[in-house]
């Protein structure tokens, strides 16, 4: 097995690092690690910072916490051990941040909360304990969030629809429960992706008085049958409905 230390450095690009398993040629393997020294210097400076797909192991280094001026940051698809570090704190200019299938245990850290100028959030298949969903009231500028299988339980926050610019929303295979939200302000949401959750109730009018300009899946959850449509072209019902297995799936949703 290989094993490589990444390590670059740019003398006049350092606001900016892509790193990629394909840069290092046909003798790249399956191991890879990023160093506490690599987030030094000038580097300090880093406003985005991209890691995703590099098949990197361990926990990510303490030296993180040195990049003050990020505004992006992208981890996903790796092999990192342990719980989500609770580096937050450290990047409050963070405008993008995608932490998708990385390895990491939950739950995610609270200090999430303060990440008010995030834009994007997108977080995913974490394994662990059940855990609330995470304080995200402040983050008023949000336009695509996602939080699937996070194994988040408790209700869909009603703040939510405090994000007016929000364009994607997904928030499945979660252990998430009650009635599904007032969203009907939420002019801007195009895709609503609650499947596989606990969800009751009915089904909301603003959700069902929505066009085929919005995707929206419905499906796997323990709504109440009456409440829906009759075949609508933008919303897949498949055993959404408690007790029910009868309904056949509607329309295929498109995946962000």
């Amino acid at each position: 097995m290989g094993f490589y230390k990444v390590g670059i450095f740019v003398p006049h690009c350092e606001q900016f690092i892509r790193i990629n398993s394909k840069l290092l040629g046909r003798h790249y393997h399956t191991c890879m690690s990023i160093e506490n020294d690599l987030f030094s210097g000038k580097l300090v400076n880093m406003k985005n910072l991209i890691l995703s797909a590099n098949n990197l192991s361990g926990e990510l280094p303490v030296a993180l916490t040195n990049l003050t001026k990020l505004k992006e940051l992208r981890i996903s698809s790796n092999n990192f051990t342990g719980r989500m570090p609770d580096f937050f704190r450290s990047w409050k200019q963070l405008e993008k941040l995608e932490i998708q299938a990385s390895g990491f245990e939950g739950p995610i850290p609270s200090s999430v909360s303060i990440l008010s100028n995030l834009t994007e959030l997108r977080i995913s298949d974490l394994v662990g304990d059940s855990s609330k969903f995470p304080n995200l009231s402040s983050m008023k500028g949000m336009k695509r969030l996602m939080l699937k299988g996070c194994n988040i339980s408790g209700p869909i926050p009603s703040y939510i629809s405090d994000m007016t610019h929000l364009l994607t929303l997904d928030l499945s295979f979660n252990r998430l429960d009650g009635i599904i939200p007032y969203f009907g302000g939420l002019t801007k949401l195009t895709y609503l992706c609650l499947t596989s959750n606990l969800l009751t109730g009915s089904v909301p009018n603003w959700i069902t008085s929505r066009d085929s300009r919005y995707q929206i899946d419905l499906s796997y959850n323990n709504l109440v049958e009456h409440s829906a449509p009759t075949c609508p072209d933008n919303i897949n019902f498949f055993k959404s409905f408690s007790g029910m297995d009868k309904l056949l799936v509607f329309s295929a949703y498109k995946l962000w």
